[in-house]
């Protein structure tokens, strides 16, 4: 890509609105930055703090599919991740510069809305300005955050019957070199989530996915497990009812 519009596109995406967007922010993280960067768990827990964090997170898991698609931060994160896609090694370096701290887990976050977006509209750029973001992100903020998001954006992409491979390929040619500070390397991390079976993918889903395919990421003997487990349960109280 020519330098001049290189830079008019990486300005405009710089400008557009999104920094603040609610859909985004982590309760869990910023309870965390208030306390001075961590908080010990232990037996000696102030109960009141657990409260407090496990209420953040409940909130976490419900604001990540906040507004798909009418955030206004999706919007800022596709025009980055089509300005990766259609830039030179050289250009894209630059913008993995521009991303760092918590714009890094946003991106992760924007990976797995954009698996949602690709299902809800049937359009192929979600899938690949998915993988340019993960591409961007890189596994810097946690890589473990970037393997969910990715096979949720590949769970998305089965939904809508549209072919990995292609979009895959290509994020493997673009992802960044292999750097010792990252762990492991985003190309490892594309081929495993290209290859995980249907049933390490509805993992994900049940755990981080959106709400409307939680329950069909739930197998018939996964639902037969848990009434078993119901019955026996059931059965051990009717026992000890009788014994009492």
């Amino acid at each position: 890509m020519r330098s001049e519009e290189f830079e008019q596109r990486f300005r405009d995406c710089r400008e557009m609105p999104g920094s603040n967007d609610p859909a985004y922010r982590s309760a869990h993280n910023e309870m965390i930055r208030e306390a001075g960067g961590s908080i010990r768990m232990d037996r000696n827990t102030n109960p009141e703090v657990l409260r407090r964090l496990t209420a953040a997170i409940a909130d976490d898991k419900k604001r990540r599919w906040r507004d798909v698609g009418a955030s206004p931060m999706d919007a800022r994160l596709a025009a980055f991740s089509e300005l990766y896609a259609d830039a030179d090694p050289d250009q894209r370096q630059i913008l993995r510069n521009f991303f760092d701290g918590e714009q890094l887990r946003g991106l992760a976050h924007f990976v797995a809305r954009a698996g949602r977006l690709l299902e809800t509209t049937g359009d192929p750029r979600w899938l690949r300005r998915g993988v340019a973001a993960a591409c961007i992100e890189g596994g810097r903020y946690d890589f473990r955050d970037l393997i969910a998001s990715l096979s949720i954006l590949r769970y998305g992409a089965q939904r809508a019957g549209i072919d990995i491979e292609p979009f895959f390929q290509e994020a493997l040619e673009m992802s960044p070199p292999a750097r010792p500070t990252e762990a492991p390397e985003l190309q490892g991390v594309l081929l495993a989530v290209k290859s995980y079976p249907k049933r390490r993918l509805r993992y994900f889903v049940r755990e981080f996915g959106p709400p409307e395919w939680r329950s069909e990421a739930t197998s018939w003997w996964e639902w037969a497990a848990g009434g078993i487990v119901l019955l026996v349960l059931f059965a051990l109280i009717g026992l000890a009812r009788n014994c009492g």
